[in-house]
């Protein structure tokens, strides 16, 4: 099983850090647990400076405050036993910013 398990985490693994998209995992208190190395393409920060950043320090205040409000419709949600599809998704943009001061739409 733990072979099974390593095999899986190194593909896993090998799309996350070719992927030209970012891939950025939070756990439930915001912080990043991975990002993927193409965030340094896009925002101009190294992987391990991302990991030091927090949530409210990435994004212009008017994002923020946009995507505090979704997540905490998505957790109130979740208190209220909604459950979604297994294929459901939400998608919106927000504006994060780059290390040269400037920002970008995700």
């Amino acid at each position: 099983v733990e072979d099974i398990l390593r095999m899986s985490e190194s593909r896993y693994r090998l799309l996350a850090e070719n992927a030209r998209d970012v891939i950025w995992v939070l756990d439930m208190n915001l912080n990043y647990v991975y990002v993927s190395p193409s965030v340094e393409r896009m925002r101009g920060y190294t992987v391990d400076e991302v990991m030091r950043q927090t949530i409210d320090r990435i994004m212009t205040p008017e994002s923020y405050h946009f995507v505090l409000e979704i997540l905490n419709e998505e957790l109130q949600g979740e208190r209220e036993g909604l459950h979604h599809d297994p294929f459901w998704s939400r998608t919106f943009e927000a504006q994060l910013l780059r290390k040269d001061g400037s920002s970008v739409w995700t």
